[in-house]
């Protein structure tokens, strides 16, 4: 069905490219290079099909008990030397306990094999493993049959790591700290997973006979043993299970109730994964009304598929036992977490591959068991393990239904926007009954499949909620505007249809993450009596009384100002600040003795430093404001410090230049979020685009999707534009501006043009209008992938990242320069008494140790849409991205020209803002503009200049 309606939808732009033979301006009429004809739309197909929709293409397909071992001693290589060097791969003997397999040094070489299909049908793909504990980023790969992707997914596959918790340490008010965890190296059997983990164990489609595999690592070296192409075992049902320990004489057991804490982990799948603590009851265990105690397992960060937790257990005799968990699931209201359970690494029936919690916002014993009571499960006497593996479980349907709807509405929100625009007239009749036929009838049978959707799930949950009740909400939206089509032009109502695709994305993103929290596992037997999980009307009274009292109990917040120890400013939220202080507490100040004062301080810097209470150190400091503090005699020159060269030579080429004054740093960088361009590939291949590597370029693709209504948001800053064309901002001496030359006013020129000819938008919210595709291309800081990639989940794998366009050089090459002074970092001032003991601390934070553990335990306090913009390149590499990302942002970042910041830099910044306001509002003269506020700005930069000097 998708694959019909992506045709329609084709079909569709083909018809809209022909009728379309007026728009406002063109890029091609404004002056771009290239002619009309050489960008007829060409119907290039959907393109790759997503992981469900190849699924749905195969579904019924037989699941052949054959397995089909790979030989990966015979293997050949494509692209085995990068950069001139070999790659190392190669095969092993005698590693790590392993007779023989492949050493894969992944470079990004694909490594291909051939198989022998005995049978045609679906099989999965189990991997022995041994990952290198050196690094810690996601195991990546990609996976080709036959040369081809079979659908986007499998672009990037992945494989779990292990990890094990340190023990628990105090701070010195008796708290627990968040534990450390190291990363083990061991064996590891598993069946390969998309990145999100969703669909749980993927499988591929083959045929008989011989095919090639090809695989490509994403960077990250491994051993492997073996691969195979096979089923993921069966699973027995429960009776069944229950009838053949049974009828080998296997008791139940008595007497016995156990409880394991859920906070001691034994192993877990990230090291993102930790203990949290709950102060809502005192009968959480273990419970402090004094001190912070961590008292629970899972919590927010274990909500991604795939990521399992594992807890070892003593089981005092052989025999049946109930398992069953203390519980909290207050994440997604009218729905339920599924955990998959394994015990000794194996799931014993069938009915636990997916255990559901639902929800309660309170602390609940269950029992794992169906309808008819809790499982009987065999367990041997001594130590065990149990793990918890998050999966979609029963929510895949909804998920499913949820993805096509949002497929569907997308495409038919576009296919309208191509005729209406996004911002309809509405005294206007569009004729979109005439042009769109079926849309009333499309509008609401989607509709009908949400209402469907929403009644199911009320009856596996047994009750309405929030979650389900939306559903419901939107269908009778989808089912008015069906009702109608001519008024979804008036007042607004198509951007409700679009807010309502919008609402349904995020709810697809929200079912994606199902957290849950554990208090405790217990083993119990029948006549078990197991505790109580709420307090009693007394036990409520005391709990209210005692924590009234320690509210007023202020000696952890307390200020400890001694001698001894450096004061550190933070102005971010409280869980950043909590990080940073757990980093201090275990693990700078016991490596070095040194004390630090953590403040969350969201004051002025100015005024703290006027009145005498400024702290020694500052950090998230704007690079705009370092210089203006320098040059003023508050701040502390840094590179004269041992050890400067080393940190500041793991950061971006010339990210000092924002810090520093004639020679002087006054700043360390931390932050850099620089831009990129994000792409829609399916609407460019749909519309035969190329993706644009010059600016010349962007504005042929700019022709092709005004023609249908789209728009770009892909302007170039004057700044970058300048350094393209070989301009610079200053002069050699930094004490003038050098805008009145001929490439400035080029600059200028053509960033004006961009929203004066080509239509560009001056604002938009790109999120949005990238994922419903009206705005398939724009340049935005790199950090917005991370909403991109765990918000707008149904255009996963549809879109990618690539580096700015460049300017082209009279000799043919380009030049990509990025101008970008978007740089934060920490200071030290003048002031500072121990600044021996500051710039320790300084240069520990600005290490990529430090960086790289900060930044990812924001990213699983946060989610990873938190993800850091470090200007750090050996913690960039160390974070979350692909092989392809990554190397994507190292392009990008190698091209960044930062500028110097000098005194009265802010009427530089001032000076461009006015001329570029007053071309593109009033239609000045770029020239002469330009040559008015370059004579201001350098009268203020020669009276700055020569104030500075005179003071110093």
């Amino acid at each position: 069905m998708m694959q019909m309606r992506r045709k329609w939808l084709s079909a569709l732009l083909a018809v809209c490219l022909l009728v379309s033979s007026v728009v406002p301006v063109t890029a091609a009429e404004a002056g771009g290079s290239a002619r009309n004809d050489d960008w007829i739309y060409e119907d290039t197909g959907s393109g790759l099909p997503n992981y469900r929709e190849y699924y749905e293409s195969h579904e019924g397909a037989e699941e052949p008990s054959e397995e089909i071992p790979v030989d990966i001693t015979k293997f050949v290589i494509h692209e085995a030397e990068i950069g001139g060097e070999p790659s190392g791969t190669g095969l092993y003997q005698d590693k790590q306990g392993s007779a023989s397999g492949m050493d894969i040094k992944a470079v990004g070489e694909d490594i291909i094999f051939t198989i022998e299909v005995p049978k045609t049908g679906l099989y999965s793909v189990e991997m022995k493993y041994f990952a290198d504990n050196s690094v810690n980023t996601q195991i990546m790969f990609a996976l080709m049959i036959d040369g081809e992707l079979p659908f986007i997914e499998a672009n990037g596959c992945r494989l779990n790591r292990v990890f094990q918790n340190l023990p628990v340490t105090q701070d010195k008010y008796g708290d627990d700290l968040r534990p450390q965890n190291q990363q083990l190296s061991q064996w590891q059997t598993q069946f390969l997973m998309e990145q999100t983990g969703v669909y749980g164990a993927l499988q591929f489609y083959l045929t008989a006979g011989k095919h090639e595999i090809a695989i490509c690592f994403d960077g990250t070296p491994l051993l492997l043993e073996s691969m195979t192409f096979k089923q993921v075992p069966y699973q027995m049902s429960y009776q069944d299970y229950y009838s053949l320990y049974k009828q080998q004489g296997v008791k139940d057991v008595t007497g016995v109730l156990e409880l394991f804490q859920a906070e001691n982990y034994f192993k877990q799948s990230s090291s993102t994964l930790w203990p949290d603590y709950d102060n809502s009851s005192s009968l959480t265990v273990p419970f402090s009304y004094k001190n912070q105690k961590l008292n629970y397992g899972g919590g927010e960060q274990w909500k991604e598929p795939g990521q399992w937790i594992s807890w070892e257990i003593e089981v005092p005799e052989d025999g049946f036992y109930y398992i069953g968990t203390k519980y909290k699931q207050g994440y997604l209201d009218g729905f339920f977490s599924s955990r998959k359970i394994y015990i000794d690494g194996e799931v014993p029936f069938n009915e636990l591959n997916s255990v559901r919690f639902d929800y309660t916002t309170s602390w609940k014993n269950m029992y794992l068991g169906g309808e008819s009571g809790p499982y009987s499960i065999y367990l041997k006497k001594g130590t065990r393990t149990i793990t918890m593996e998050n999966v979609i479980g029963d929510m895949s349907q909804t998920m499913g239904v949820l993805q096509a709807a949002i497929d569907e509405l997308n495409d038919l929100y576009l296919a309208i926007v191509m005729i209406t625009s996004s911002e309809p007239d509405q005294y206007r009749d569009y004729f979109l009954e005439d042009q769109l036929p079926n849309l009333s009838s499309d509008l609401k049978r989607v509709a009908d499949r949400l209402s469907s959707e929403a009644k199911r799930v009320q009856q596996i949950v047994g009750k309405k909620g929030a979650e389900n009740a939306y559903f419901e909400d939107v269908a009778y939206n989808l089912n008015s505007y069906a009702n109608d089509i001519v008024g979804l032009t008036y007042k607004g109502r198509l951007t409700d249809l679009k807010n309502d695709i919008s609402g349904l994305s995020s709810k697809l993103s929200t079912y994606q993450q199902q957290a849950l929290d554990i208090d405790y596992i217990f083993l119990a037997s029948s006549d078990a009596k197991l505790p109580k999980t709420t307090m009693n009307v007394w036990q409520w009274i005391v709990y209210q009384v005692r924590m009234f009292i320690e509210s007023f109990r202020t000696g952890r917040y307390k200020t400890e100002k001694n001698e001894d120890s450096i004061c550190v400013w933070i102005n971010t939220g409280t869980d950043q600040f909590q990080i940073l202080q757990n980093m201090i507490t275990d693990e700078f100040t016991p490596n070095t003795g040194i004390k630090v004062d953590l403040k969350l301080v969201q004051g002025s810097l100015i005024e703290a430093k006027v009145s005498g209470n400024g702290p020694d150190i500052q950090i998230g400091a704007d690079s705009s404001s370092v210089v203006n503090l320098g040059l003023r005699g508050a701040l502390e020159e840094l590179s004269k410090y041992d050890g400067y060269e080393e940190v500041i030579g793991e950061y971006m080429k010339g990210a000092e230049i924002p810090f520093t004054l004639e020679g002087n740093v006054y700043g360390l960088p931390i932050t850099n979020s620089f831009s990129v361009m994000f792409v829609r590939n399916d609407i460019f291949e749909r519309m035969g685009l190329t993706v644009p590597k010059t600016w010349d370029e962007m504005y042929d693709v700019a022709q092709v999707l005004q023609r249908y209504n789209m728009s770009l948001g892909s302007a170039a800053s004057f700044q970058t534009l300048l350094y393209q064309k070989g301009g610079s901002y200053y002069n050699e001496d930094l004490t003038e501006v050098m805008f009145t030359t001929d490439v400035a006013v080029e600059a200028l020129t053509q960033h004006a043009e961009f929203y004066t000819k080509y239509g560009f938008p001056i604002s938009f919210d790109f999120v949005s209008r990238f994922r419903t595709g009206e705005m398939p291309i724009a340049i935005s800081s790199y950090n917005v992938y991370n909403t991109l990639k765990y918000s707008a989940p149904e255009i996963s794998g549809l879109w990618e990242m690539y580096i700015m366009p460049g300017t082209l050089r009279e000799d043919g090459s380009i030049n990509y320069t990025q101008v970008d002074n978007s740089l934060g970092g920490v200071i030290m001032m003048e002031s500072a008494k121990n600044k021996e003991a500051c710039w320790e601390f300084m240069k520990w934070w600005a290490g990529s140790e430090a960086q790289t553990r900060y930044s990812l335990d924001v990213e699983a306090a946060l989610g990873v849409a938190s993800r850091a913009t470090t200007a750090n390149l050996v913690t960039l590499k160390r974070l979350g991205w692909t092989r392809e990302e990554l190397a994507v942002l190292e392009e990008q970042a190698s091209k960044i020209e930062f500028i110097p910041i000098v005194p009265g830099d802010y009427y530089v910044s001032r000076g461009v803002q006015n001329a570029t306001r007053g071309v593109i509002y009033d239609g000045g003269n770029p020239r002469e503009l330009l040559t008015e506020w370059t004579i201001k700005i350098n009268d203020e930069l020669r009276r700055k200049y020569l104030e500075f000097h005179k003071n110093n």
